[in-house]
């Protein structure tokens, strides 16, 4: 089964939560999984004129639309998340995300030459369909091929992909 890295497709400027250092930064996030985190939070938006609301957001952190979260809920029933509205006070919409809980790989190794590839070992994602992987500098979340369809199939709005790369065991 294929896995891509699940992105902001590059043609697309997601909204960009104003004050969320300390509230949803990753250290705050790891400490919220294990307590009982708040029923929701809001946060106004960075004012762009050419902001769209993505169904996939990567910074500060992950987060997945209502539609992209319940793709996820169909694929793993058992996932915890945190809801997080986003309002844009300028153009007076507003729209849920949810932070989900993804289970976390460190990785190890990197391509050599190329420090932004994160080569992912077979048997970190076996089984698995949605994970977070890092090297410690750069957190990529991963999907498996038919979450990524699901997901594309609903007419999802900027969401990019990339085939990751597997590290075979015994390569020779």
């Amino acid at each position: 089964m294929k896995y891509f890295y699940v992105t902001v497709d590059k043609n697309y400027i997601p909204p960009m939560p104003l004050a969320w250092f300390g509230l949803i930064d990753r250290k705050t996030l790891e400490r919220k999984k294990s307590g009982t985190p708040p029923k929701y939070m809001r946060f106004f938006l960075d004012e762009s004129i050419r902001m769209t609301f993505t169904d996939i957001i990567t910074s500060p952190c992950f987060m997945a639309s209502e539609m992209v979260w319940d793709v996820i809920k169909r694929y793993e029933p058992s996932m915890k998340g945190m809801r997080i509205v986003l309002c844009d006070k300028a153009r007076r919409k507003s729209r849920a995300y949810y932070i989900p809980y993804l289970e976390r790989v460190w990785i190890v190794s990197q391509i050599k030459g190329n420090p932004r590839c994160m080569p992912v070992e077979r048997q970190c994602l076996e089984g698995r369909k949605i994970l977070e992987v890092t090297d410690g500098w750069q957190y990529k979340v991963i999907m498996r091929m038919d979450m990524v369809e699901s997901i594309l199939r609903r007419d999802a709005l900027g969401i990019g992909l990339e085939e990751i790369l597997m590290e075979l065991e015994n390569s020779i």
